[in-house]
Formats: structure tokens, C-alpha cells, sequence
């Protein structure tokens, strides 16, 4: 399938328990940067195979929405939507 492929977080660790949470269905946002490279800007009806190691792909996803806010704009149900520990803003921030 040629689909972009990525891993979250900044460790294997990392994207192996991030992914497990979106395999589980508890996490259905993320952050991604601004400053990121055009190809690797998400759309709408953009598909993604999620790995957690190069060429180990566990899911696809598909982005439904792309909104920029600023952190301090951030509020409690995208920090619920993202799906990490105890769901809080508090936490997320």
C-alpha cells in the first residue's frame, strides 16, 4: 500500500505505547508542527500508516480535520481526545 507512513513520539517506546492507544481507540488526535514539511502536512481524507518500528505498520488512520490553535487556545477535550494518560488538560499542558 503506498500510503505515507510515520511513527509517533520521539522513541520506540514511545511509539509503540502511543500506537497500542490508537489501535485501542483512545487516541483519536495529535499535535503535529507547524514548521513540518509540505508532504508531510495532513489534509482531510488523508490516510497514514501508523508504525511503531521502520517497515512495522499497525494501523491505518485517516485525518477527518486539520485545525491550528495556538498552546495556550488548547482545551480539555482535544487533551481528552489525544488519548494519554489521565485525559486531562492539566496533564496534557
Amino acid at each position: 500500500m503506498d500510503l505515507p507512513r510515520f511513527s509517533f513520539g520521539s522513541s520506540p517506546a514511545m511509539a509503540e505505547r502511543l500506537a497500542a492507544l490508537v489501535v485501542a481507540g483512545r487516541k483519536t488526535a495529535t499535535v503535529g508542527s507547524v514548521s513540518a514539511a509540505p508532504e508531510a502536512e495532513s489534509r482531510p481524507g488523508m490516510r497514514w500508516i501508523v508504525e511503531v518500528a521502520p517497515g512495522r505498520g499497525v494501523c491505518i488512520i485517516e485525518t477527518l480535520e486539520v485545525t491550528q490553535r495556538r498552546f495556550c487556545d488548547m482545551d480539555a477535550a482535544f487533551a481528552a481526545e489525544e488519548g494519554e494518560r489521565d485525559l486531562s488538560l492539566a496533564w496534557w499542558r
